[in-house]
């Protein structure tokens, strides 16, 4: 029940810092974005498909009409109208110390003797309670009204767009990024 009520985390493993450094990091977060495609005219289009795609990684920048992602090591440029939802990832919230100390917690409640029946399910309600908010803090979704880009836009590399004049070849994947993708030191 514990493992069930948690937000699994699409990020690589290792590639998002824990709260404390994300927020020193020049860093974006990482970002599932899904797009709806129409395969009748070979492209994109907003609301109407008949295929399902995404792209994930590094959020770079949000500009007016364009959403900049690193995926892979390919700085991907999609286009605000082709995007259906994302959900970005600020940081790793580590809720496994967290659901670890749950389980410990429960299992102290046979001390309790008699009183267990009482204890041991408040321990596993709000436990899980806990360890379900927490691995929930870092997503940041895609808003539904207003300017739907604007809570994400605070977790992009670039937060103000991309810089004018900036060669976007330029911009290459962030060092982690690079060893939760090849291995390595």
């Amino acid at each position: 029940m514990l493992l069930a009520a948690c937000v699994s985390n699409p990020a690589p493993r290792g590639w998002l810092p824990p709260a404390e450094i994300a927020a020193r990091e020049a860093y974006g977060g990482w970002i599932v974005v899904d797009t709806a495609r129409d395969a009748r005219r070979g492209g994109y289009a907003a609301g109407e498909s008949s295929a399902s795609a995404g792209v994930a990684g590094e959020l770079i920048a949000v500009d007016p009409d364009t959403v900049f992602v690193m995926s892979q090591t390919v700085l991907v440029a999609l286009p605000k109208g082709v995007v259906r939802d994302a959900t970005l990832f600020a940081y790793d919230a580590q809720w496994g110390s967290l659901a670890g100390w749950a389980v410990l917690g429960t299992l102290s409640t046979i001390s309790n003797g008699v009183v267990l029946v009482l204890t041991a399910p408040l321990w596993i309600i709000v436990s899980t309670s806990a360890v379900a908010s927490r691995s929930r803090a870092p997503m940041v979704e895609l808003a539904e009204q207003g300017d739907r880009w604007e809570k994400l836009r605070l977790y992009a590399r670039f937060p103000q767009g991309m810089p004018p004049g900036l060669d976007r070849r330029s911009v290459l994947p962030s060092s982690r990024q690079l060893k939760a993708r090849f291995g390595g030191q």
